[in-house]
């Protein structure tokens, strides 16, 4: 998985001293299965597959489990890309990126719309409500909704329009949810009647959402498409931890496992994305700080990367996006401060930032008092407030970390730490 984040389409002259955005759906989907297709994640990877098209009977729900920046985009653009294989019919849907447009079930409403319109070649008259998620306020949508078309002039419009309203049966839309689960049970038989294979619907991010927004589409999945008969499977990428938190925050007071029973109400299993083999992380440390630093000492990058996964082991870090940007901000600090430090003497530091940000501000207000001077930076951290607030993991990673604490506030100043 880490070695999407850094991959590209582009020659290695093209890319050498380029930061570059850390995003999976940058990456070419044939990259990404050339990673799980070789080497120790290909078995357990090729075996989700099977599990998913071969051993569940829809609908069904699953959580893909993994902290942020860990994986779980690139391992769900697999799954899609071996499901589509097999052929099934895919729909991807980020809510995160529909929050500012209101309603975002409506929104995954509009996308599934879409995708029947496409795989059924129906109207939308003929796909119930679904053909009403699709219409919006614009003349033309209505126009197409209720069948008018050829007006010459707005009075005509009223008139087709009213005369559309009254033919229309519009008592089967007082219970709209009843009408929803009906429509969505109907269109997915229809769909895998005419594909052989059951509707798959991936949701990512939802972790990234407000919680409101991302507990709105979980119960939307157990209210409104998890309906018996539907064939669909929903594969849902999100930090289960920070679900959890999410339910808490809505429903305080209550039993503490309430949001677990919640969270089993509405996943029926949970897969967690597959663990990057170490080697596998080393290479693809090795490679890219080659091509980002482009150093002539060829043992620089293998002796970073040695450097950076035992800090970032260390600080219990599994998130790979994180790992990445250590690296990134360390080649900023060099390229615009023109230091000479070195990566043992700043890379603890950068850790200790990113793993520990709060913490990290504490100690930038405490420094602040001595700008400018030569006291040592570990004389800052013994401060008593900011020692009462080191847990055990933390003061682990001091202890460690082999942090220079000889560092003076005015050094770290100029290298934009503090």
């Amino acid at each position: 998985m880490a070695g999407i984040l850094f991959r590209s389409t582009r020659s290695v002259s093209d890319r050498k001293g380029k930061l570059r955005v850390l995003d999976p759906w940058f990456d070419p989907i044939e990259e990404i299965e050339d990673l799980y297709d070789a080497g120790p994640t290909k078995q357990i990877a090729q075996q989700y597959t099977n599990l998913i098209s071969e051993h569940v009977a829809p609908p069904y729900v699953f959580a893909v489990n993994g902290a942020w920046g860990g994986g779980k985009t690139t391992f769900l653009r697999y799954l899609r890309a071996k499901l589509e294989d097999e052929g099934h019919q895919t729909l991807w849907f980020n809510p995160w990126e529909y929050e500012g447009q209101g309603d975002v079930v409506l929104a995954l409403q509009k996308q599934m719309a879409a995708k029947f319109q496409s795989i059924l070649g129906k109207t939308l008259k003929e796909m119930g409500i679904f053909g009403w998620a699709l219409v919006g306020a614009s003349l033309d949508s209505l126009c197409q909704f209720v069948g008018i078309s050829g007006y010459d002039d707005v009075s005509k419009i009223v008139d087709d329009a009213d005369e559309a309203i009254k033919s229309k049966e519009y008592e089967q839309y007082k219970d709209v949810v009843q009408k929803t689960k009906k429509d969505f049970k109907e269109l997915t038989q229809q769909v895998e009647k005419k594909t052989k294979k059951f509707l798959v619907v991936f949701l990512d991010d939802l972790d990234r959402c407000l919680p409101d927004n991302a507990l709105n589409i979980l119960e939307a999945l157990k209210n409104l498409f998890v309906v018996e008969g539907a064939q669909v499977v929903f594969l849902c990428g999100i930090d289960t931890g920070v679900a959890k938190q999410f339910i808490r925050s809505r429903y305080q007071g209550l039993e503490s496992d309430f949001a677990i029973n919640y969270f089993k109400k509405i996943f029926n299993h949970t897969i967690e994305v597959p663990h990057v083999p170490p080697d596998n992380l080393k290479q693809c440390l090795v490679s890219y700080i080659g091509e980002l630093f482009g150093e002539q000492d060829l043992a620089f990058p293998k002796e970073m990367a040695e450097h950076v996964l035992r800090l970032s082991n260390l600080a219990g870090n599994r998130s790979l996006r994180s790992i990445f940007n250590v690296i990134n901000q360390y080649y900023v600090i060099k390229l615009t401060t023109g230091s000479s430090v070195e990566v043992d003497e700043v890379m603890p530091i950068l850790f200790l930032k990113e793993k520990w940000h709060e913490f990290y501000e504490q100690v930038v207000v405490e420094a602040k008092k001595f700008d400018g001077t030569q006291i040592a930076f570990g004389t800052v951290l013994s401060d008593k407030d900011i020692q009462n607030d080191i847990e055990p993991r933390l003061r682990d990673y001091l202890d460690k970390s082999k942090m220079n604490l000889g560092t003076t506030v005015a050094e770290l100043n100029e290298l934009n730490l503090l």
